[in-house]
Formats: C-alpha cells, sequence, structure tokens
C-alpha cells in the first residue's frame, strides 16, 4: 500500500467522517467541513464505506477497526432500514432544514446500500445485515413493473427539481451492475429490470456539455466496466472508447473539477488500459486535492472547503487498482 493510500485509509477509518455516537452511530457523513464537523449521515455513502470495508478485508483481512466500522454501520441500517421510520436520502441533524433530496427515495441509493450490506455480509459471519438488506431490495422490487427498466425513485411525495440524478439516463448502468453482480439474492422481478436497464442505456453515449455532466458519465462507464469484467467484451470496448472521449474533457476549471470525477476517471483508465501519459497526468491532478489522508472536495485553494467522504473512498479505489496492475 502506497504512503498515500495508506493515510486515507486511516483518515476513514478513524476521523469523525463516521458518525461515533447517537442515533446516527456507525452512519458514514457526506463530508467533514472546514473545522472537522461531519455535515449529515448519508445512506448511500454509507453504503459505499462498507463495500470499501469489505475491499479492504478482502486485501488484508479484517482488522479490529474494520469490524467495529462495519458492524456499527450494519447497525445503523438496521436501525432505518425496517419501515418504521421514513427512509431518507440525507439526514440533516436539523430535521426541517429543507433538502429535496428528501422528496423521494431515489433507487440509485437503495442499490449502493444494498451492495454494501451484500459485500459485508460475504466477510462477516453470521446474518448481520439480512433484514436491512431484505427490507432494501424489497422497497426496489416493489418499485419495479414488468419489462420495464429500473425506476429513478420511488415514494416521491413533492415535485423534484430537473437534475440527472431525477431523470433516467446511462449513469443507470451502475445500478444495474450492482443489483445484477454485487447484490445477493436480488429477487427475479429486480433482475428483470436492471437488464432491460441495461439493454436500454448500454448504446447510449453520455452527453457531456460541462463539468456537471461528467460524475453521472463515469458512473455510466463504470457500469459499463462491470458487465465487461462478467464477460462482456462489447461493454468493456464501449466503456474505453468513451472513456477516452470524456477524459479530453476533463480539464482544469479553479472552481468546477471534482475530486470524486477525477477518481473515476483514473480508476477507470487503470482498468480499460487507458494511455499511460494520461493517467500519469490524472494521478498529478488528483494529489492537488489530497491532504494528510483527507480529500478535498474542490482544489485546496478554491472555497468553500469540505473533505469529502466518497471521494476519499473514490480515490483510495484508484490507487488500489494502479497497484493491482502495476505489481
Amino acid at each position: 500500500m502506497s504512503s498515500v493510500a495508506a493515510s486515507i485509509s486511516k483518515w476513514l477509518l478513524t476521523s469523525n467522517i463516521v458518525i461515533r455516537e447517537g442515533p446516527y452511530k456507525g452512519a458514514v457523513a457526506g463530508w467533514l467541513n472546514a473545522d472537522g464537523s461531519p455535515s449529515f449521515p448519508y445512506p448511500e455513502i454509507t453504503g459505499y464505506y462498507l463495500s470499501w470495508l469489505a475491499s479492504l478485508a478482502g486485501a488484508g483481512g479484517t482488522s479490529g477497526d474494520i469490524r467495529l466500522a462495519g458492524s456499527e454501520a450494519i447497525d445503523w441500517f438496521r436501525r432505518i432500514a425496517n419501515g418504521q421510520l421514513p427512509l431518507l436520502t440525507r439526514y440533516h441533524q436539523n430535521p426541517q432544514e429543507e433538502d429535496w433530496r428528501n422528496r423521494a427515495v431515489f433507487t440509485f441509493d437503495l442499490a449502493m446500500a444494498a451492495r454494501g450490506i451484500s459485500d459485508w455480509r460475504r466477510i462477516a459471519a453470521g446474518d448481520a445485515g439480512q433484514e436491512p438488506l431484505r427490507y432494501l431490495l424489497d422497497l426496489l422490487s416493489d418499485a419495479c413493473k414488468a419489462g420495464e427498466a429500473l425506476p429513478v425513485y420511488i415514494k416521491a411525495d413533492r415535485e423534484l427539481p430537473s437534475r440527472w440524478s431525477t431523470q433516467t439516463g446511462p449513469y443507470q448502468l451502475k445500478l444495474a451492475a450492482a443489483l445484477l453482480f454485487s447484490v445477493e439474492a436480488a429477487p427475479a422481478r429486480l433482475r428483470d429490470a436492471a437488464w432491460n436497464t441495461y439493454d436500454r442505456w448500454r448504446s447510449v453515449s453520455p452527453d457531456v456539455n460541462g463539468p456537471v455532466d461528467l460524475h453521472p458519465a463515469l458512473y455510466a462507464l463504470e457500469g459499463l466496466a462491470e458487465f465487461g469484467g462478467h464477460g462482456d467484451k462489447e461493454a468493456s470496448e464501449l466503456a474505453a472508447r468513451r472513456l477516452h472521449d470524456i477524459s479530453c474533457k476533463l480539464h482544469r476549471r479553479p472552481n468546477g473539477m471534482r475530486s470524486d470525477v477525477i477518481a473515476q476517471a483514473l480508476r477507470l483508465s487503470w482498468l480499460l488500459r487507458a494511455h499511460r501519459p494520461r493517467i500519469a497526468a490524472m494521478r498529478r491532478l488528483l494529489e492537488e486535492f489530497i491532504d494528510e489522508g483527507r480529500v478535498s472536495f474542490r482544489p485546496l485553494g478554491c472555497p468553500p472547503l469540505h473533505w469529502n467522504a466518497w471521494s476519499a473512498m473514490f480515490t483510495y479505489d484508484s490507487l488500489a487498482a494502479e497497484r493491482q496492475l502495476c505489481s
């Protein structure tokens, strides 16, 4: 493990990016603010965290820190994913705070949480996470209609703004791949909808008209790469061609570039064997966001500063891909 990866891992395991006490104990915050305080507990990102913990355990064994973090995250999902309380996208400290993301329950978030629980269950003993996993999968399955692709959200109680995340699109390929290849015991109706999603979007190239489009476009390529890793050679070839086009649009914009996007592109570049000079350039660019294991969402000199949980995990994963392919 490189020193940079080790420092990121330490920050993810020991900082207060993980809620340590109270009703949200075990959840992962979206980010830490400049003063070091956690933003809000985030189920999607806690799902990513469980997948990340499982990958650590698979690579080097399940240490005490990893076991504790995993079991506490599972316990939090058990408390929120049981039908007794509203399932939210973001759990703000002030329940009265308005956030349009909480006007619906998004299928992408549910799937990333279910994937994380499934990944953790593969390395944990007993029936850890079985109940919240079944609850999440039942929610997803009940939202699916025969012959149709996966919906974007369920249980919308108010109008949603027009965003990539509130509309269907190629980014849903990542959602489909997670449900088909990573989530255990997905109901047949849910698997059928995931395959319908793949058929719907595999041939559609994501639109990238500006920096905001890069994140969902790379989600689409992550989904294609996952299908490629499970035997679909054409999916890998499509992902490689589209990555080349997208990588050319990764420009330096002082207030527009994001570390999660760079890390996504870097990991895919390793997996899809992109040109080494382009990989090296992205690696140097990503280093400008890292400070003692913390990964800033925006470049370090661009306010507002926050230390981002998913950017840190994506960065770690990109370094892990580099290590695996260069060893």
